[in-house]
């Protein structure tokens, strides 16, 4: 049994950090009546907060080498720029310099999008 945080690569390529956890319960006689096998517990554990982080969404993030990247909407062009992230999960990043606040990040951007190119958003939905 592992004893201490892993990391594991998800099938999109993507280091996640994981650890095991052991859950005890402690039902009534009446509550463990009503649990069955195969019982699941879903979890959230807090294990990074910071006031006044700037997040943005994972999906923006590129691999530059040993360093991250995203591109941001500038003018109507892309705009590659080098961030420095500090803390992340599947869904945000807290990137401490490269981007500021209000400016808006590409989402899943294409391998053959390149510093310059013009883009045009779309709506969502």
């Amino acid at each position: 049994m592992t004893r201490g945080p892993f990391t594991k690569v998800s099938a999109l390529g993507i280091e996640e950090q994981r650890v095991n956890i052991i859950v005890q319960l402690q039902p009534s006689a009446a509550q463990q009546a009503l649990i069955g096998e195969g019982y699941r517990v879903d979890a959230s554990i807090l294990v990074s907060a910071q006031d006044g982080a700037l997040l943005v969404p994972a999906a923006a993030l590129l691999r530059d080498g040993a360093q991250w990247s995203v591109f941001v909407l500038q003018d109507g062009r892309a705009r590659r720029r080098a961030v420095e992230v500090r803390e992340r999960n599947a869904e945000l990043a807290w990137v401490k310099d490269g981007v500021t606040p209000g400016e808006r990040v590409l989402l899943y951007p294409s391998a053959s999008l390149a510093d310059g190119h013009r883009v045009q958003v779309r709506a969502r939905g």
